[in-house]
C-alpha cells in the first residue's frame, strides 16, 4: 500500500468541496485519501471527532458506505495519536479495502456520558446522505468499536442509541444494568458474562424487566434460543429463527484495540450485518428526522457460497460504449462456475436485475434479497448501472454468450427506476421473458406500447407479470389514494386475457387494490413486516398476474419480497421457438 505524506484536504470525488471550519492535518495517508479533524459538532461545544475517507469510494456513496465508529479508552489529544490507534487497530486497510469511512470520537467531558450520545447523533447527521455537511452514507452500514471506557460507553450508553448501528465491537469495558431495547449483534473480547448475556438478550427479545436483576436461569433460557459454534478462538451463538442476529465471544484476552480480532470481527459480523430503513422514505426526506429503528438484515457471504461478483465496464462490450459510467456486476454461482468448468450441458435460469434512481447494483440486488435468491437457487444474475431496452437486450445477449444460460427461463425484476427498467425491456422485448416483476413503480410506459403493437406478433403473446407495491408509499398513489399501477392493471387483465374486475373500485373493501385478488393470503416474514400474496387467473387458470404489498413499508428496499416473487416467477418459461409461456405450477 503506497503512502505519500500530503496534506489531507481532498478527497475522493468532489466530497470535500463540502467541507468547513475543518483543520488540514499532515498525516501518512493513501494518496487520495484524508484524514481531517472536526470540531464542536451540531454546535456541540468541545466535541471532536477525526474522519477517514478512503481514496475511492463506491458511487453512489450513501448506499455502499461502511462507517466505523470508534471509542477509546480516552481522548486522542492530538490528530496524531488519533491517527497511530487508526493505524495500529488496522482500520485504515478495512476503509481503503471496503471503502470505508473509520471516525475516530473524543468524550466531550473528561469521561465518557450521556452527552456523547447528542455528539453520535451530530455526527450521524454531518455524514448524513439527508441534510448532512458531508453526504457519504444511507446510515445502513454503520458500526461501533470501543475499548476500555470507550467499550463501557457502547454497553450502557450507544446500545440504547443504536437505531442505525448495525454492529458492536467491545474490548473490555464495563456494563451496569442496561435494559435491552434493540436487537444489536456484538463481537466481545474480554467482557464479562454479563455483558454477553445482555447482548443475548437484546437479539432474541427476551425481556429482562430493569428491577428483576440477572439471574442464571434468565441467561440459561436466553441461550436456548441459540445456535452455538464453538471454536479454539471465540464461541459465536446465532438467533435460530433469525441468523443476521448474532453475538461472538472472543477467547483472546484484549482490552485495547487489537487489528487481529478487528479483522475477524469485520470478516465474520460486522461485514455481513446491515439496517434498513422500511417505514419512512429516508434517502428523500431532508431535515425531519426519521425516528424509525432499521430493521436488522442479513447481507449475503458470496465467498463462503462461492459466488463470484464480477464488475464489468459498458465501455468497449458494445453495449454502452457512449457512456463511462455505464457498468454491470454479474453474480455466478457456484453451480454455474463448475458446470462450465466440467464442460457440462446444463443451463440455468437468468435474472435480470434493475436499481432504482441513486441506487447502486449491489445494493438493489442484496436489499431486495435477490443476491441471497440467486445462491441459493443457483440463479445467474446480472444487475446493470445503465439505462434502455436495447442495451438491456444486448446485456441479455452478452450473458447468454458468456454463461450457460436457460434462454427459456429468463426474468426481469426491478425496484422504483428499476421498475421501470423492468418496464421497459417487458414492454420491448416480452417475447424473451418468461416472467417479470416492477416493484414500486411510480410511472409507465406501463405496456400501453405493447399493446399498440400487439398485432405485430403472429403469435399468442402473454406475459407473467407480478405487480409489487408496498403500503405506505404515498409516491406510488395517485390524488384519489387509489394506487397507479390500477390503470395499467386493466391493460395487464386484456394483455393476459384476464377477466376484467366489474364494479366500482371498493378500498373501504379491499384496502390497496381496490378490487378482489383471488387466493389471497397474509405471509409472515421474518424481518416483521407481512406481505400480502394473490393473483389473478386467465380462463386457463394460470396466475397470470401476481400481486403482492406489504403491510406497512413505504417506498424502499424489502428482502422479503424475493423468495415470494421467485415462487411464483419459476413456474413459468418460455418456449424458445413458439414463444408460448409454459406453466409448470409449484408442487
Amino acid at each position: 500500500m503506497k503512502r505519500n505524506r500530503i496534506i489531507c484536504t481532498v478527497a475522493a470525488g468532489a466530497v470535500f468541496t463540502l467541507l468547513s471550519g475543518m483543520a488540514a492535518l499532515a498525516v501518512e495517508t493513501v494518496d487520495g485519501a484524508s484524514f481531517t479533524q472536526v470540531t464542536d459538532v451540531a454546535g456541540i461545544e468541545g466535541s471532536c471527532f477525526y474522519l477517514y475517507v478512503p481514496s475511492e469510494m463506491e458511487e453512489p456513496y450513501p448506499m455502499m458506505t461502511p462507517v466505523i465508529y470508534v471509542y477509546g479508552d480516552q481522548a486522542y489529544e492530538t490528530e496524531d495519536d488519533a491517527w497511530a490507534a487508526l493505524t495500529a487497530a488496522g482500520l485504515d486497510v478495512i476503509a481503503e479495502d471496503e471503502s470505508g469511512v473509520i471516525i475516530m470520537v473524543n468524550p466531550v467531558g473528561d469521561e465518557w456520558g450521556e452527552d456523547d450520545i447528542d455528539v453520535y447523533e451530530g455526527i450521524m447527521s454531518y455524514i448524513s446522505y439527508v441534510d448532512g455537511t458531508v453526504p457519504l452514507t444511507y446510515s445502513s452500514l454503520q458500526y461501533a468499536i470501543g475499548e476500555g471506557s470507550g467499550a463501557t460507553f457502547i454497553n450502557n450508553y450507544l446500545s440504547q442509541n443504536c437505531k442505525r448501528i448495525a454492529g458492536v465491537m467491545t474490548f473490555g469495558g464495563e456494563i451496569g444494568d442496561p435494559y435491552p431495547m434493540y436487537a444489536l449483534p456484538a463481537y466481545i473480547v474480554s467482557g464479562s458474562q454479563e455483558a454477553v448475556d445482555f447482548y443475548l438478550n437484546a437479539n432474541d427479545g427476551t425481556v429482562v424487566l430493569p428491577t428483576s436483576g440477572r439471574v442464571e436461569d434468565v441467561a440459561a433460557s436466553i441461550k436456548e434460543e441459540w445456535v452455538t459454534e464453538d471454536t479454539d478462538e471465540k464461541t459465536t451463538y446465532t438467533l435460530s429463527s433469525n441468523d443476521v442476529k448474532q453475538v461472538i465471544v472472543s477467547k483472546k484476552e484484549s482490552e485495547t484495540l487489537d487489528a487481529d480480532l478487528i479483522a475477524d470481527c469485520w470478516s465474520s459480523l460486522f461485514r455481513y450485518t446491515a439496517r434498513a430503513c422500511l417505514t419512512a422514505n429516508f434517502w428523500q426526506m431532508s431535515s425531519e428526522y426519521n425516528d424509525e429503528e432499521f430493521t436488522l438484515l442479513k447481507r449475503p457471504n458470496y465467498e463462503e457460497a462461492g459466488m463470484e461478483v464480477v464488475r464489468v465496464d459498458g465501455i468497449g462490450n458494445g453495449i454502452w460504449d457512449d457512456d463511462e459510467s455505464n457498468y454491470w456486476y454479474e453474480f455466478v454461482p457456484a453451480a454455474v462456475q463448475e458446470a462450465m468448468e466440467n464442460g457440462s450441458d446444463e443451463t440455468f435460469a437468468l435474472l435480470m436485475c434493475f436499481h432504482g434512481g441513486g441506487d447502486h447494483p449491489i445494493y438493489e440486488a442484496e436489499s431486495v434479497g435477490w443476491a441471497q435468491l440467486c445462491i441459493d437457487n443457483n440463479i445467474i444474475m446480472v444487475a446493470p448501472n445503465g439505462s434502455g431496452a436495447e442495451e438491456f437486450n444486448a446485456l441479455m445477449d452478452y450473458m447468454i454468450e458468456k454463461y450457460p444460460v436457460d434462454t427459456s427461463r429468463i426474468y426481469a425484476a426491478g425496484f422504483s427506476g428499476g421498475a421501470r427498467s423492468t418496464l421497459s425491456l417487458s414492454n420491448a422485448y416480452p417475447e424473451r421473458l418468461a416472467a417479470v416483476a416492477p416493484q414500486s413503480c411510480v410511472s409507465g410506459p406501463f405496456y400501453t406500447d405493447l399493446m399498440e403493437n400487439i398485432g405485430n406478433y403472429d403469435y399468442d403473446l402473454d406475459l407473467p407479470i407480478c405487480v409489487v407495491g408496498q403500503g405506505l408509499e404515498t409516491e406510488s398513489t395517485n390524488h384519489d389514494g387509489q394506487y397507479i399501477w390500477n390503470d395499467a392493471i386493466q391493460i395487464i387483465w386484456e394483455l393476459n386475457e384476464i377477466t376484467p374486475y366489474e364494479g366500482e373500485l371498493d378500498y373501504s373493501v379491499n384496502p390497496y387494490w381496490g378490487f378482489t385478488v383471488e387466493d389471497e393470503v397474509r405471509n409472515s416474514v421474518q424481518y416483521g413486516f407481512a406481505i400480502w400474496e394473490g393473483y389473478n387467473y386467465d380462463e386457463n387458470g394460470v396466475p397470470m398476474l401476481a400481486l403482492m404489498h406489504t403491510e406497512s413499508t413505504t417506498h424502499t428496499h424489502y428482502p422479503g419480497y424475493a423468495n415470494l416473487i421467485w415462487n411464483w416467477m419459476k413456474q413459468f418459461s418460455r418456449d424458445t421457438e413458439t414463444h408460448e409461456i409454459i406453466y409448470t405450477p409449484n408442487e
